[in-house]
């Protein structure tokens, strides 16, 4: 381990502790554990000050209306409305510190979901583009691939569309589409599909026409670009790994779910429309995200969507 002379000067302090250098530099870093993640994103949302910072001791006009509870971490109370995460608090974690001031959905949403400013020529980035940064599926799909026939990044249910661009922070930017997620659609829907993944063919007449394929690819007239080609061959692999793997398969089955376990998440025939069409697909989504989880995707983004939480009315 290396130490600069201010870190080391700083040490003196450490002895007010009860802590000696030897100590220091013999105690093992901590290790990050979590090899999955669910990324939910509301855009928008919920008032803070009702939900995860009560701050009960502000002034009344500060404060919310809704009453603070204990939770299982002492000293740190949640909303009336939170019971069953007040009881998960020793669980998770309330990052207070995340905020930003920009006024422009898309560009805040590309700031949120990659970490990086959304300016490029001085000009907002409010929609996709190659040249963007990637998305936290991507690049866990890029550093930490599971080389497993299901995908390393999954988005759930579409992409979302807002003042004339897709909203940005989904895809893989400047690290290539070979790193863009795997975009499932809406399992809440009665007639829901996964895009791609329905094997008309049996796998032996599958094999032989991606065989045919190759064939057809060495024998064209204008080779392809070796890049071009490279990225084409890759997600020919990922399309049939995809396609023909039981496991892949299996993990979009939601029916395999007990139908209580499926009410308990929310279904769309049960779910009234509110504000700009409600968020029917949302039970099934995370259903789903917890499938992909528990069978080794490395993320899950699941959206909100519809600016459902984006309120104007105070």
């Amino acid at each position: 381990m290396n130490w600069r002379r201010r870190e080391i000067l700083q040490m003196g302090g450490l002895g007010a502790l009860g802590l000696s250098l030897p100590e220091v530099l013999a105690a093992d870093p901590s290790r990050a554990t979590a090899k999955s993640c669910i990324l939910f994103f509301m855009e928008g949302g919920p008032s803070q000050i009702d939900m995860w910072d009560m701050k009960p001791e502000a002034p009344e006009n500060i404060r919310g209306p809704l009453k603070p509870i204990d939770t299982t971490i002492p000293g740190y109370q949640l909303c009336e409305h939170l019971p069953k995460l007040a009881r998960q608090m020793h669980h998770f974690s309330v990052v207070r510190s995340v905020n930003h001031r920009i006024v422009d959905h898309n560009a805040s949403s590309y700031f949120m979901l990659t970490g990086q400013p959304p300016l490029r020529d001085s000009q907002l980035i409010r929609g996709s583009s190659p040249s963007n940064a990637p998305a936290y599926g991507s690049v866990l799909s890029k550093l930490m691939p599971t080389e497993r026939a299901l995908p390393d990044y999954v988005h759930l249910p579409k992409r979302f569309f807002n003042c004339g661009h897709f909203i940005p922070g989904v895809l893989a930017g400047f690290l290539g589409d070979a790193h863009d997620p795997f975009i499932a659609g809406d399992p809440s829907k009665g007639d829901y599909r996964v895009p791609g993944l329905e094997q008309t063919l049996g796998v032996g007449r599958f094999g032989q026409r991606r065989q045919l394929l190759s064939q057809l690819d060495r024998g064209l007239d204008e080779p392809i670009p070796p890049r071009a080609l490279n990225r084409k061959d890759v997600f020919y692999e990922k399309a049939f790994d995809l396609i023909t793997a039981a496991e892949a398969r299996e993990a979009f089955r939601l029916d395999d779910e007990p139908e209580s376990v499926r009410r308990r998440y929310g279904l769309r025939r049960e779910i009234s429309g509110v504000r700009g069409g409600g968020m029917p697909h949302l039970g099934q989504c995370m259903l789903l995200a917890r499938r992909l989880i528990e069978r080794g995707v490395r993320l899950v983004s699941v959206w909100a969507g519809r600016q459902a939480f984006d309120g104007h009315k105070g």
